[in-house]
Order: C-alpha cells, then structure tokens, then sequence
C-alpha cells in the first residue's frame, strides 16, 4: 500500500482504520487495497464518486481506467485480470468490487485474500482497489472485538469506516441540497425534512429532489412544513419493512410500489432482497414467540429486536399463518437465488411481486 506517495509494507498486522473524511482527503495519493464498511451506504457511493473524480481528467480516462465489478461478475480471476494491466490514460486504475463476503465461498474468500496482499506492494503503484459491502452485508463485529472476517480484510486491506450521521449533521446536510436545487430551507423545515423522511440518505437525497421540484414548480424558492407534507413520502411508507409486509399480505400494488421507489433511489437489488429476507426471517420469529404466548418484552429480550420495530411487526402478522410466512420467504429465496446466480437487475424481484 502506498499512502501520501509512501509506500508502506504491512503484513500479518490489522491495518489501522480510515474515516470516511480521511479516505476522500487522502485519495489522491491512495493506492493499494481498500475496503469500505459500515452503516451509511450513501457515503460510500459518495467515496468512490469523489475517487473517480480525483483520479481521471474526464469520462474517457475514466471509460478506460476505471472497472466495476459486482457479486455476479466477480471471480478472484476476473479481480486478478481487471488488476494486470497498467492504466492506459491515468496514473492508476480504479477498481471497485461490490461484494457480500457471505455470498463467497470458503476457497474464494481465501484467494481473494491472497491476492489482496500483493495488491500495491512492491513497486505496484498503479491500482486502487476498493471493496465496497454494503452495511446489511459484512458484520465488522466492534473496536474492541472486530469479527473473525474483519480481521483477515484488515490484514491485506485498509478498512475506511463509514458511520451514520446523526440527525443534527443530516439536517445540515438537507439544507445544503435543497440550496443546490435551488430552493432554501430554515433549519427548522431541514430538521423536519429528516424526522419526516427518516435518516436513510439515499432516500433523503430523492424526497429532497422531489420536494424542491413541487415547490418551483408552485412558483415558490422556500420549503415549508406544508409541502413537505404535500410532495414527500413519511420514511415508515417506504422502507424494507413495508416491502416486506407488502409481499407477506400479498399486497401486489402496494409492493410495487415500494419497489418503485426503491428502484429510484437506486437501491442495489441484492441488498433489497437482503433486506426483505431479514425482515421476514425477523417476522417468523415474532409469530412463533407470539404463538409461545410470550409477552411483547419477553419477545424483545429473546429476539433483541428494537422495541418499536417489533410493534410494527406484531401489528403485521395478526391474522397470519405460518405458511403464508413460510411460502413467502421461500419465493424470496429464490429470487435471491436468480439475482446471485445469473440476473443483473430488478427482473427476479418484480417477478417475485407479480407472483403474489
């Protein structure tokens, strides 16, 4: 790895972890090996955009020199063959990798291991390669005890965290996007924004766009409350849980829907899926705790699910059976299967929804 035109040899040893503001001041002078983690999905995508953006001069350097692998592409082979060559109209490739660790198997995490640690060793200065998992997919474990997996990343990769902002910074940050779509906000109506919209920043960043556009085109440059209310989804209408509880109740318009909108805040199918057979697995769990006679906080403490989740949870399966539970979750499996094993986009989930 090389850092500020350094080159620094580490090896058997966990590599001290980056923010996500180190990583974009630094990126300039960054090669080697990388791998993004944590809750805040949005920045990530925002890393590698500012990456692409700092490396290559314009779109045709970066048509040449930078690659995107995703999970049906990858192979440590095609990773191997994607690093060989040297950059054509730059002065290092970019390469970034979307992967689920889980998705792996055994002797594929090993090699990509492997060839993780020759990734800008020696005089290799010509790669930076990112390895980008989204939060539903890589568990870190914690500061004081990393996983079991983070360890091995951490020792032939340099980890860069990406935290969730709290809502007092995701306030500022609304004021700041409604001021580049050229509309202004108090910082009363930006806080409201996030409490109405939730904290996801990919969907804050659409419903942001989607309530500037209805106030320009109402004539007006300032948001208020009321066309927040009039022009943005609530969070709770919108979310995995209302996908979820859509496909379960065999609610076909309402599940597409929410599909729709997931597809325009560009939310990754494999992590839609993700996040649909969690939800369900978590809702299976609830109904045989409830069907125990376990009282609402007994539920809690064995689940560990948040208390007001499990509220919402609770209100969903009444009148459920276990089969119609179980037959959904299957029909997702399959669709998660169909995404990670040939399809490329939305086809195996619109599917999964037409069926219902």
């Amino acid at each position: 790895m090389f850092y500020g035109g350094e080159c620094v040899a580490v090896k058997n040893e966990l590599r001290a972890a980056m923010t996500e503001a180190e990583f974009r001041k630094a990126v300039k002078n960054l090669g080697g090996a990388f791998f993004f983690f944590g809750d805040e999905d949005y920045l990530k995508q925002n890393a590698i955009a500012v990456a692409k953006k700092t490396l290559f001069s314009d779109e045709g350097a970066a048509a040449f020199d930078m690659i995107s692998i995703d999970r049906t592409a990858f192979s440590p082979d095609s990773l191997a063959a994607a690093l060989a060559p040297p950059p054509m109209l730059s002065e290092r490739k970019l390469i970034v990798v979307s992967l689920t660790l889980s998705d792996l198997r055994a002797a594929e995490q090993n090699e990509l291991f492997d060839l993780l640690e020759t990734v800008g060793t020696g005089d290799d200065e010509t790669n930076l390669l990112i390895i980008n998992m989204s939060a539903d997919g890589f568990d870190a474990g914690t500061a004081k005890r990393p996983s079991a997996i983070y360890k091995k990343l951490a020792a032939v990769a340099t980890p860069v965290r990406f935290d969730r902002i709290n809502p007092a910074r995701l306030a500022s940050w609304v004021a700041r996007h409604y001021t580049s779509r050229g509309v202004s906000a108090s910082d009363r109506v930006c806080e409201a924004t996030v409490r109405h919209c939730g904290t996801d920043m990919f969907r804050l960043s659409s419903e942001v766009d989607k309530i500037s556009y209805f106030v320009l085109a109402h004539g007006k440059n300032e948001v208020t409350a009321e066309d927040i209310a009039a022009a943005a989804s609530s969070s709770e209408e919108f979310d995995s849980f209302a996908f979820a509880n859509a496909i379960t109740a065999r609610q076909y318009e309402t599940a597409l829907r929410v599909l729709a909108v997931m597809k325009a805040e560009k939310v990754e199918p494999v992590r839609i899926m993700a996040d649909l057979i969690r939800v369900i697995c978590d809702m299976q769990a609830v109904f045989v705790c409830r069907k125990a006679g376990m009282a609402q906080n007994e539920i809690a403490s064995v689940t560990g699910i948040n208390p007001y989740v499990l509220g919402r949870y609770l209100t969903a399966i009444e009148g459920m059976t276990a089969e119609r539970l179980s037959t959904a979750l299957a029909a997702c499996r399959e669709a998660d299967a169909a995404l990670k094993g040939y399809a490329k986009d939305y086809i195996p989930i619109e599917r999964l929804v037409c069926a219902l």
